[in-house]
This record gives C-alpha cells, sequence and structure tokens, in this order.
C-alpha cells in the first residue's frame, strides 16, 4: 500500500535570524531540506504528545534536554549574530 501522498500545506513566516538559524541546523542534522526537516521536527513532537507517558525515564529526560540543548544552540547562535 502507498502511503498517502503529501497534499496539505502549511506556511510560517520566520525573521531572517530564525531562518539562518534553522538553515544551520538543518544542514547540521542532516535534512535534505528545510520542509523535510520541520516535518521530522513536528512529527517527533506528535508522537511525545500521542504516546502513552509511563513515569519519566531516563531516556525520556535525556530527550528532553537534547531538545532544549538544540533550542538553547540556535538561539545562542541567533543572539550572538545580534
Amino acid at each position: 500500500m502507498a502511503p498517502d501522498p503529501r497534499s496539505r500545506v502549511i506556511s510560517i513566516r520566520l525573521t531572517a535570524d530564525e531562518y539562518t538559524c534553522f538553515r544551520e541546523l538543518c544542514l547540521s542534522q542532516g535534512s535534505r531540506t528545510l520542509s523535510e526537516m520541520a516535518r521530522a521536527a513536528m512529527q517527533t513532537m506528535l508522537h511525545q504528545s500521542l504516546a502513552p507517558q509511563p513515569e519519566e525515564s531516563v531516556e525520556g529526560r535525556l530527550a528532553q534536554i537534547e531538545s532544549r540543548l538544540r533550542l538553547l544552540s540556535l538561539e545562542v547562535k541567533r543572539l550572538s549574530k545580534g
């Protein structure tokens, strides 16, 4: 069975700095396109919000810390360019 074709579009506006940071993140993560990275991020967030939340596991806490570190890194880059 073939997967459903992508037929829906979401449009967002970014500042020049946000766009630059996002593009750099995509390159550092090996994403081919900005859309691929955005889609992967949304899928991760959806999976985390829909998954049953057992008591906090070490893996879960580590994933949260890694996610926050990535966001912090993006913010540091943004601020250092300002």
